[in-house]
């Protein structure tokens, strides 16, 4: 792969991606961008956005994803297989009320 997904985990992100030029940063993130200058790489940018999707209730990450199983709607396709098959995976909000 491109190593995003291990940059998303390393940072604790929903998504990350990885842009040819500092303005194709600034064009998909032109409210929160900035540059610095980090020995040995030279100058990089980095911008910020909303994730899009819907928040899994067990990672917390924001996923398209979210939804996409019937058995557990509340999660993420990344969280699915760590839940077992026949454990019902219910929201916070109904197991404290």
């Amino acid at each position: 792969g491109n190593g995003v997904d291990e940059l998303r985990y390393a940072l604790l992100v929903s998504g990350a991606e990885v842009c040819d030029s500092p303005e194709a940063v600034r064009g998909q993130c032109a409210a929160f961008s900035s540059e610095a200058e980090i020995e040995g790489l030279g100058t990089v940018t980095v911008g910020v956005t909303t994730a899009e999707g819907t928040k899994c209730e067990r990672c917390w990450t924001y996923s398209t994803t979210v939804g996409d199983c019937e058995k557990h709607p509340m999660l993420c396709q990344r969280c699915v297989p760590a839940v077992p098959e026949d454990l019902v995976y219910k929201p916070l909000e109904a197991v404290s009320a």
